[in-house]
């Protein structure tokens, strides 16, 4: 596939079968380290998650978690190495995105997040949604908890609730993004398994999520399949981006780096992280 004349290069699209939720945040990370090679091509991948999992922003306590509830519900506990708080990853749709530094990607955070989010809003206008960016900080609900609940630039909304969100780590001029959209409400579950003084701020919380936040299933009104998800964000993040999307595996670097990172982030160190560190060490053990 030849590139057009308009498309600054290539936009890998790197499809791997469901896996678990470490293995999703090693390869995020591996890409964004592999990101620093001049021969780096830039990656995108749509995650399915499997068991079911909640991500910690990177410096979030753990004790905001009710373990023994998670366990119970066969739900994997993971950190990310992004900021931010928790989210449940259970039939939602997440994506993933690597530019390198020499991708002309907006130097200040608020415009990396604007350009790279904009193919959000493009695939959900092309669904027929009347979506936009942003946060209205006097109004926008700040969840103790709950990451999907509190409100950034990055935030992608409906009708004024957030439908996508999103979180970026940056290293040596490439930036990782990665975000989660619901397709179906499953706040009760979550919300189930997050730690609250009392039944009563638990269900106070929850009632602010959803009066918030809404999903695909929500904002259309039907379901949309995955197969029809991904298109509209290939064909938005292929418009905003000007890169051309083609298929591709990773490379023997990138499957290398993973595999030495998921073990990394299967430690108890990293899912702790009492340290307070920016990312796991390599071979953690």
């Amino acid at each position: 596939m030849g590139l057009g004349k308009s498309k600054l290069g290539i936009l890998r699209l790197i499809k791997l079968p469901p896996m678990s939720g470490f293995a999703h945040m090693a390869l995020d990370h591996a890409l964004l380290i592999s990101s620093q090679d001049e021969d780096f091509l830039p990656a995108l991948r749509f995650q399915n998650w499997n068991p079911p999992a909640i991500s910690l922003g990177r410096f979030q306590d753990i004790e905001e978690l009710d373990l023994k509830r998670c366990k119970s519900a066969g739900v994997e506990v993971v950190r990310r190495p992004t900021g931010g708080k928790a989210l449940l990853h259970m039939e939602d749709f997440t994506y993933s995105i690597v530019l390198p530094p020499h991708y002309p990607l907006p130097h200040d955070l608020e415009g990396s997040y604007l350009k790279i989010s904009g193919g959000i809003v493009k695939a959900l206008r092309e669904l027929g949604l009347r979506a936009d960016m942003g946060d209205e900080p006097a109004t926008a609900y700040r969840a103790k908890a709950a990451c999907f609940a509190s409100g950034n630039a990055a935030d992608v909304k409906v009708n004024g609730r957030k439908i996508c969100g999103s979180a970026q780590l940056r290293k040596k001029g490439s930036v990782l993004q990665h975000g989660t959209l619901y397709l179906e409400d499953r706040s009760s579950i979550f919300y189930s398994l997050l730690r609250y003084p009392s039944e009563e701020d638990r269900a106070r919380a929850l009632f602010l999520y959803q009066e918030a936040c809404t999903t695909l299933e929500e904002a259309i009104g039907e379901k949309i399949s995955i197969e029809l998800l991904e298109r509209t964000f290939i064909s938005g993040f292929e418009e905003e981006l000007e890169l051309e999307i083609v298929e591709s595996d990773l490379t023997s670097k990138e499957r290398c780096i993973w595999n030495a990172l998921i073990k990394s982030y299967k430690s108890l160190r990293w899912i702790l992280n009492r340290e307070r560190k920016n990312e796991p060490d390599l071979h953690a053990s």
